[in-house]
């Protein structure tokens, strides 16, 4: 079956709403550059996920380090700009607090609040996802491989991990 080109649309950058909440932590002065680098990674994993759901089907998602939901706040108004919809099956929040009333709205399902280098931080066993997103999460850890370690076995064969430090 063959899959119909994939276009990557750079004008949603700098339309997209989200990126002028307040609560989304994009400085004021980057919300109006064409192409702000802070944001490409959202405008990345966005593009990412839509070819991986149109190959595969609906995506069960880990966000790890997920703070207020900024990629799901770009996922959401990339559809609302006419975007094509990620096909997804779940999305789940892991961070050391988590915002269940900013968080829900948003689409996210199911929550783990942890300190990610507890012992204790453990993902649900029956769980495994297709794509597990870390953002400028393993440079805060002490033992980041540690963190790596834990979460690998609960990705699904041919699964995905996304990482992204700052630069």
């Amino acid at each position: 079956m063959a899959i119909k080109q994939l276009c990557w649309d750079v004008d949603f950058l700098k339309n997209n709403p989200a990126f002028q909440n307040d609560h989304y932590g994009i400085p004021v002065y980057a919300r109006h550059i064409n192409y702000p680098i802070m944001m490409a990674r959202y405008w990345f994993i966005f593009h990412f996920l839509r070819e991986e759901a149109a190959r595969h089907g609906a995506l069960d998602v880990c966000e790890i380090g997920v703070d207020v939901g900024q990629m799901r706040s770009f996922l959401n108004a990339a559809v609302a700009l006419g975007a094509d919809k990620v096909e997804l099956a779940s999305w789940d929040a892991v961070d050391a607090l988590i915002r269940e009333d900013i968080l829900k709205p948003l689409g996210y399902k199911q929550f783990y609040q942890v300190d990610l280098e507890s012992p204790e931080f453990a993902l649900n066993d029956d769980k495994q996802y297709d794509v597990m997103i870390l953002l400028h999460v393993l440079e805060h850890l002490f033992k980041p491989e540690a963190l790596i370690a834990k979460i690998v076995p609960h990705l699904k064969p041919g699964g995905i991990l996304i990482g992204g430090f700052p630069s």
